[in-house]
């Protein structure tokens, strides 16, 4: 059978095992797509071999090779799930047939699976645009009654946490920036360490090649400890999309209802973000590193200007 399988399909990796266990130990490790196996063999007949397949889930399939005299087994197995069966003597027009079928269903499951999570990528986009208006109409406070309603029912904004305020300006070529939806994952992903978290998406990419996101996460008070853990996750999120350009981050102040100071906080959050312009603060910065001036030093615009624009020799 090896050597008929090798002869119709070159390019197929064919093996074989001299019994229904040790066949099952090597189904586990290579997941092939389709197995035969005789019905009587030692230490595991090809029916326990089968239903013990089908109770772990695998999608091999399972093709019973059978004499005349056991040809009810080989009907019962595939009443149990065999995808089907040849009768011995094997003649080589019923194996290249089998195969063509095998193949043929095999490329139909593909398109299937990628059509199954092409669909599942489009939900997750339009599920991902419906929280981002809804939660962002929210902290912008221009809330309608019927979309408050829905958010009341978010009884984990009742507790306490922060807000995080990303920003990622692109340094790719168009074709190549990453996508709303894989930078919206990360971030999630990556605050989620802290706590329970949601990230919204505050824009796609538009002419100034930035992406903007908001994070809110449930988490205790601002400590020392959890600071020094906000800027370790920072560095990995920096490293992680590091190709796709400079991250950096704003943090609000821990408030101890989202629900209620949510709105306040994210503006401060972004505040925070607009003054990260430091590298020794390595793209994360805390509200309460703000300091403003109380005595700001007073500027002439109109000569700042004129130097800014002359062209003496040393001026920098």
């Amino acid at each position: 059978m090896v050597s008929l399988i090798r002869q119709l399909r070159p390019d197929a990796q064919v093996t074989a095992a001299k019994d229904g266990a040790t066949a099952l130990e090597r189904v586990r490790l290579d997941c092939p797509d389709a197995v035969l196996t005789d019905i009587r063999m030692p230490r595991m007949d090809g029916l326990t071999f089968l239903e013990t397949l089908k109770e772990e889930g695998s999608s091999t399939k399972v093709i019973m090779v059978s004499a005349y005299n056991l040809f009810e087994y080989a009907q019962t197995a595939v009443r149990h799930g065999a995808y089907d069966y040849l009768l011995k003597p094997v003649e080589i027009e019923n194996v290249k047939h089998l195969l063509d079928r095998i193949e043929l269903q095999l490329s139909t499951e593909l398109m299937e699976r990628k059509e199954t999570e092409d669909l599942q990528h489009r939900l997750a986009l339009a599920s991902s645009a419906y929280r981002s208006r809804l939660y962002l109409s929210w902290l912008n406070e221009s809330m309608t009654a019927s979309k408050q309603e829905e958010m009341d029912k978010a009884d984990w904004l009742q507790g306490g946490g922060l807000m995080i305020y990303s920003e990622l300006r692109s340094s790719t070529a168009d074709e190549e920036r990453i996508s709303g939806l894989t930078y919206l994952q990360s971030l999630e992903q990556s605050w989620s360490k802290l706590g329970k978290a949601v990230t919204l998406l505050q824009n796609g990419l538009q002419d100034d090649r930035t992406l903007h996101a908001v994070t809110l996460i449930r988490t205790p008070p601002l400590t020392v400890a959890l600071k020094r853990q906000l800027r370790s996750i920072a560095n990995s999120l920096s490293m992680e999309l590091s190709m796709d350009g400079k991250l950096t981050h704003g943090i609000g102040p821990y408030c101890e209802s989202l629900s209620i100071g949510g709105p306040q906080t994210y503006r401060i959050a972004q505040k925070a973000n607009e003054q990260n312009f430091f590298e020794c603060w390595e793209g994360l910065f805390f509200h309460d590193e703000l300091r403003p001036s109380r005595n700001p030093v007073p500027i002439n615009s109109e000569k700042l200007l004129d130097m800014l624009l002359s062209h003496e020799p040393g001026l920098q």
